[in-house]
């Protein structure tokens, strides 16, 4: 009997063992399924595809040879698993925010493209495991708080924050440390703005009108002022809606580029939100097409029936600009201006980016233009060709712009579909007046004068700039709490000082003293900076370090 009864006791040992490796096998391969299927239903949601295409992704996933579980390959399942991760993430967050000591908010109002509905976007940041990171908590619709005044937007600031477990008001008001927007009067009016009465409810909060909006204004002003640069910026309005509102212009401009063997690039709108990017990319792309253009402009002029009276006018006009040596310098100079305050705006950009980097991004900025103001010789770009400068006895100088088919980035390459088909190129053949060739040269007239209106336009937009800059970041020098902000940069610490970042101490510590007693920090913060200081004394003080 004994024997019997440990050969059962055995064999169901050993079932039980087999059906605890087939539960694992399932549910192994049940995750792996399921993994599989949140994946293509995250790639969804990123790329901003719709859930119809959920089912074809996962068509394409078993051609492949990928086993997909069966019944969830359908837009509803697709949803599903969205909503799902969507919670998943914002409970992560959440418990981000709960283990945070402090938190800044930031918040930005845009308009939704097709619905033209105000929305207000507001995010959170964070200290995570040593280093900054930045959350979007929520995009608001503003016709939820009854419009779009300074009190329906600090209620969607502080509703965001609440739909995350925060309360910034009571509870976890010592919390946030500072808030950042842009300067509109909504945002930062003095008496009833959003930011300005969240500050009665938090006495120790920063408020900080964001860098790079201040310093995109401060650009934007700039060049606003100079009346040479309007003509450049009308030029470009006008290219873009020549060539957008006529496809029979743009075949001939890709015509006579095949001539010349070079590369061109479509004219951009250059009126938008961002002045710097959309007037770079704009001067850009019209220094690259500059010698094609003026061929097309010559060949217009001529042909009967491609434009009208009025647009011939027009490009008439532009020819004779475009031919001007201050127009082509003016152009140049402007180009390199915003490529120098562009770099500026990619440091702001970063989350990463400290109280110092901004002092020294300016600094770096501004000893930049100095050197484009104090250089006599203009720099064109090599995209134009080369210059050789011809001075007749009888006449001003003459500059001859010599185009190759060398002229331009042999990056810049047409994509198969914006190349001109056999049948258009035939048909626009009889259409070019002039002979198109690989080498191409322009004549740029009142060289004398127009160097000496390049050199003063440059001067000028040079000391308008540093003007504009110096009067928008003015609170920055202004406000002693930021201005204590530099002690976190180590490579301006004095090692020789005993007594150095003493004072920056006292002052931050002091305007955060509840906040700090709060989360239980101790205003002896100065030893441990004394003891970090002794640790960095042999340390080299490079950035580069």
């Amino acid at each position: 009997m004994s024997e019997a009864s440990s050969v059962t006791d055995q064999s169901e040992v050993e079932e039980k063992g087999q059906g605890r490796m087939i539960d694992e096998m399932l549910i192994s391969q049940s995750v792996s399924s399921y993994s599989k299927l949140f994946r293509t239903a995250l790639y969804i949601a990123k790329q901003d595809e719709p859930y119809t295409k959920f089912k074809s992704l996962l068509n394409l996933q078993k051609e492949n040879g990928v086993k997909i579980l069966h019944g969830k390959s359908n837009r509803s399942a697709c949803k599903e698993m969205i909503h799902t991760l969507a919670e998943v993430i914002r409970q992560d967050v959440r418990n981000i925010l709960a283990k945070s000591n402090f938190l800044s908010g930031m918040c930005d109002g845009s308009e939704a493209r097709k619905s033209r509905e105000e929305k207000e976007l507001v995010y959170v940041k964070i200290v995570l495991e040593g280093k900054p990171a930045c959350f979007l908590l929520k995009c608001q619709r503003m016709r939820d708080f009854g419009g779009t005044d300074a009190k329906a937007v600090q209620n969607a600031f502080i509703g965001a924050f609440s739909s995350y477990g925060v309360d910034i008001i009571d509870q976890d008001s010592r919390k946030v440390i500072s808030v950042c927007a842009d300067g509109a009067s909504v945002n930062m009016g003095a008496i009833n703005g959003a930011m300005v009465t969240l500050k009665q409810h938090i006495p120790s909060l920063l408020i900080v009108h964001c860098s790079l909006h201040k310093f995109e204004l401060s650009v934007s002003d700039a060049y606003k002022n100079s009346s040479d640069f309007k003509h450049v910026d009308d030029l470009m309005m006008s290219l873009f809606y020549l060539f957008r509102n006529s496809g029979k212009n743009w075949r001939m401009m890709l015509l006579i580029a095949e001539r010349m063997g070079v590369s061109i690039r479509r004219f951009p709108k250059v009126h938008g939100t961002r002045f710097q990017s959309h007037r770079e990319r704009g001067l850009r792309v019209l220094l690259y097409n500059y010698c094609a253009l003026l061929l097309f402009l010559e060949n217009a002029m001529e042909t009967r029936g491609l434009v009208t009276p009025g647009m011939k006018a027009k490009m008439n006009g532009y020819h004779r600009k475009m031919l001007q040596y201050e127009f082509v310098g003016c152009v140049a100079i402007y180009h390199e201006l915003l490529q120098t305050t562009a770099h500026v705006t990619y440091v702001f950009e970063s989350d990463s980016t400290l109280v110092t980097d901004i002092y020294d991004a300016l600094e770096e900025c501004h000893d930049k233009l100095i050197e484009i103001s104090s250089r006599e010789e203009l720099a064109l770009p090599a995209a134009l060709g080369s210059f050789e400068c011809k001075r007749p006895d009888d006449s001003d100088a003459i500059t001859v712009m010599k185009t190759t088919a060398t002229n331009l980035p042999s990056r810049l390459v047409l994509r198969e579909s914006e190349k001109l088909t056999e049948t258009q190129r035939n048909n626009l053949k009889n259409k070019l007046v002039k002979e198109v060739t690989h080498s191409q040269e322009f004549e740029l007239k009142s060289v004398t004068t127009g160097e000496r209106k390049v050199q003063h336009v440059k001067t000028k937009l040079v000391q308008d700039i540093d003007a504009c800059i110096a009067k928008r970041f003015d609170s920055l020098s202004e406000n002693d709490v930021i201005k204590s902000m530099v002690i976190v940069d180590h490579t301006r610490w004095d090692p020789t000082d005993d007594n150095y970042g003493m004072r920056e101490i006292d002052t931050i510590s002091e305007h955060f003293r509840i906040a700090f007693k709060i989360q239980i920090y101790s205003t002896r913060s100065q030893n441990r900076i004394c003891e970090a200081k002794e640790i960095t004394r042999d340390i080299p003080l490079s950035k580069t370090n």
